[in-house]
């Protein structure tokens, strides 16, 4: 759509205060002093009724005020100013008998011609009979303009195009892009003796060369051209590098940063455990509402200004199925269609476990968590779902007796978490479980421990006699609230025989490793992390 352009000044504007005459042009129809249009009319000074011509008046010292003119000499008739001159204006001139007159008045050019001046006595003029036709186009030519094809670069720019012709000739300016935003303005003393336009291009988000059109049209309708071309910018794609997922099936979504076209773009997985697609986002569901008050105040609403159009925003939409195995990884591409330009990313998706090379394959994450660095959930020993707070009147084998619970106790004679009663075998399904205390030492005993952060939670790293390795944070954990404090525990699926109303549970913090802290007994009320085992 086009939009018409605004005035501004190019120039620092310098007042004028002095009367300066323009010498007449010879009339293109002398047998017609009065051009069509023309308006005869009688004005007064200030003090004899004020008559006024839009902002134009004269005072009481016989000058013609309220907007800038000039007098053209040699003048007898409006048919003698056939053109605008280019200086010579100011904001006073005397009213003078068979005198012609150029001003801008009130936004538009008009010639004025003074038939006689009325006064009272020989002093300064009380009034004046006169003529004027306004608008005043000026002289009917063509724009003679200093550039007429204009090149940009993708960042685009700015150029003035100067209007070369010897008078002042009024015209409008538009543009037939968005992304070319054209404004009229002045070289010259003044803002309204437009001379040039000032051409303002927007930086480039496409790929491909545009062109735009800019068209100066007189007030007699002949219009001139200036071919703009701004060329597209290098093509590129980018995506984030060395993606971690967790284990479980999920959907994700990847942004992409591109000034691409969706509909020039293909992407693709090397794997077939993760489909990939690609896809705009909407921009209406995250476009900010304008501001309308700041506190109790209602804040002026401000026209929008032209921009440069926004690129797509496109997302890769990923879903992954569930990794049941150890760590696997997958490289997606996106590409232009014509080959020319690609960017890919590689996906590392946990794994279910990792084998330490121990007698058992040991859990990557906590029960109830994806990332090693995730808590998980927290269970009472022999439960298999979680609570908001873990004490012995709302354990599962409590009997109303802290010292004594309903199951595995003295007289069953149960030592070890039976399959219905193991978190892990319940929610994994067999053959994950618990581990024993004798696998929990083993693990203890036969891997080094290395105190480490991962994505800012704290634990220890225990890395197996095959080099693999497995992290465990630092879980605390829960009774009435949950206690972190820098430790972990970990239930295994063994009783303590001196204290059947205690299990063994793996336990470490900053300055104990589960190599210099032997098992420990914990009240199978309190709820605690567990990490699964599977042969």
């Amino acid at each position: 759509m086009k939009r018409y352009a605004k005035y501004i000044l190019l120039m620092t504007a310098t007042a004028l205060t002095a009367c300066s005459n323009n010498e007449a042009d010879t009339p293109d129809d002398k047998s017609d002093p009065d051009p069509i249009g023309t308006v005869s009319t009688t004005m007064y000074n200030e003090d004899n009724g004020d008559t006024h011509l839009g902002s134009l008046h004269i005072d009481r010292d016989g000058n013609f005020v309220g907007c800038d003119m000039t007098m053209i000499s040699g003048a007898n008739g409006l048919s003698d100013v056939a053109s605008i001159p280019k200086s010579g204006y100011s904001g006073t001139s005397k009213v003078m008998p068979k005198t012609c007159y150029v001003t801008y008045l009130d936004g538009e050019w008009c010639r004025l011609y003074v038939e006689k001046t009325i006064s009272t006595s020989k002093a300064s003029a009380t009034g004046a009979n006169i003529k004027y036709q306004k608008p005043f186009k000026g002289k009917d030519e063509v724009l003679l303009l200093s550039e007429s094809e204009i090149g940009y670069a993708a960042e685009g720019g700015n150029t003035i195009v100067t209007i070369n012709n010897s008078s002042i000739i009024p015209f409008s300016a538009t543009s037939s892009a968005e992304w070319c935003n054209v404004t009229i303005g002045s070289t010259l003393e003044q803002p309204y003796l437009t001379d040039a336009v000032s051409i303002d291009i927007l930086p480039s988000n496409s790929t491909k060369d545009e062109t735009a059109t800019v068209s100066l049209t007189t007030l007699y309708g002949k219009t001139t051209t200036i071919t703009i071309t701004r060329r597209g910018v290098v093509p590129s794609i980018e995506m984030e590098q060395n993606i971690r997922i967790g284990h479980s099936a999920k959907e994700f979504t990847i942004p992409v940063t591109t000034n691409l076209p969706l509909s020039d773009l293909s992407v693709g997985a090397d794997v077939d455990w993760l489909s990939v697609e690609l896809a705009a986002v909407d921009k209406a569901e995250t476009a900010a509402r304008p501001l309308r008050w700041l506190g109790d105040n209602p804040v002026a609403l401000k026209a929008k200004l032209p921009s440069a159009p926004a690129p797509e925003t496109i997302i890769v939409k990923c879903v992954a199925k569930a990794n049941t195995d150890t760590e696997r990884s997958a490289t997606i591409t996106i590409s232009s269609k014509d080959g020319q330009t690609s960017a890919d990313t590689r996906l590392q998706q946990i794994g279910m476990y990792i084998d330490l090379g121990l007698s058992v394959k040991w859990a990557t994450c906590n029960l109830g968590a994806d990332v090693p660095e995730e808590y998980g959930y927290y269970y009472a020993w022999g439960e298999t779902s979680t609570k908001n707070s873990y004490t012995h009147e709302n354990y599962k084998f409590y009997c109303g007796k802290s010292d004594s619970y309903s199951k595995y106790n003295v007289s069953d004679g149960l030592t070890t978490l039976k399959s219905e009663d193991d978190a892990a075998t319940v929610n994994l399904g067999e053959p994950w479980r618990m581990p024993t205390n004798t696998e929990a030492t083993e693990l203890r005993l036969m891997c080094n421990w290395f105190w480490t952060s991962i994505n800012g939670t704290t634990g220890y790293r225990l890395t197996g006699p095959n080099g693999n390795s497995i992290f465990m944070p630092c879980c605390g954990q829960y009774s009435i609230a949950l206690d972190l404090n820098d430790y972990g525990k970990y239930w295994t699926s063994s009783l303590y025989l001196e204290i059947p109303v205690g299990a063994r549970s793996i336990y470490f913090d900053k300055s104990i490793t589960g190599k210099d802290y032997s098992n420990s007994t914990f009240s199978r009320c309190f709820g605690q992390c567990i990490r699964p085992v599977k042969p």
